[in-house]
């Protein structure tokens, strides 16, 4: 069964390497004998492909061609490899000079989603439950309102007919969370307390997040920073606003963004 899997697989990567050798496309015919595998099996793995969007099929001709989907995941691999390397000094450098765990947080505009890309753990949390690789969802975090604060009323307005499933709704932009967003617009952070954290169940938590933006005045990613509220009052809560706004500043003057 593994070794099944793994042929499938392999016969998949083959037909993508192939084509990207031709942006005119191919057909299943042409396809199949530059791949050397029997047509049956080109045209399933072309059918399942073209069913998930990695391809596109010219209805006039019936060829097969790399679809923009591809060239987005590399994109984004680059885009994140990229402020991932500018970051990673900064980050570490916002960690020891607060002693707290510090974080980046991709923004994916396409999807509106928001992915921690890398970290670093305070050395005075021991066994920090890591946040590497967790994905927010669209609802009340430091995260989400840095992320809104970059749209406008109507791109917001647009993203959430574009996510009726999320628990992010009309209301929760529009009445209750209007003046947050404000606040993180006129600021430069946002400041977050919970006592209900995936990491820490029995542990109250407050963050502050800041806007990172690229050249296009876009906001690319956030920059996060949290620990345990007993470690960190209200004169450190302060402070630390300022350094993370900085560091946020910082990251994006690198990224090519000009502040006014």
């Amino acid at each position: 069964m593994k070794r099944q899997k793994f042929d499938t697989v392999t016969k998949t990567l083959k037909i993508l390497e192939e084509l990207a050798k031709y942006p005119d496309g191919l057909g299943v015919t042409e396809l199949s004998k530059i791949t050397g595998l029997y047509k049956s099996t080109t045209f399933r793995i072309l059918s399942t492909l073209l069913e998930n969007s990695f391809l596109e099929k010219n209805p006039q001709n019936e060829k097969y061609s790399l679809s923009t989907k591809i060239f987005e995941i590399g994109r984004k691999s680059l885009a994140s490899k990229r402020i991932s390397k500018i970051a990673g000094s900064v980050l570490e450098e916002l960690s020891r000079e607060t002693m707290e765990n510090v974080a980046l947080v991709m923004v994916d505009a396409i999807r509106n989603t928001l992915t921690v890309i890398d970290e670093v753990l305070s050395p005075q949390s021991i066994g920090a439950t890591s946040l590497l690789g967790k994905s927010f969802e669209l609802s009340e975090n430091p995260v989400t309102l840095a992320f809104l604060s970059g749209l406008s009323n109507d791109e917001i307005m647009s993203l959430m007919e574009h996510r009726k499933k999320s628990s992010l709704t009309e209301d929760f932009i529009l009445e209750k969370y209007k003046d947050k967003i404000y606040y993180v617009r006129e600021t430069g952070y946002y400041i977050f307390e919970t006592s209900d954290n995936e990491s820490h169940k029995n542990e109250k938590i407050s963050s502050v997040s800041a806007p990172i933006y690229n050249e296009k005045n876009q906001i690319i990613s956030i920059l996060l920073l949290w620990g345990p509220k007993f470690r960190i009052d209200e004169e450190k809560l302060i402070l630390f606003c300022k350094l993370v706004r900085e560091k946020a500043k910082q990251i994006s003057l690198k990224l090519g963004y000009v502040f006014y």
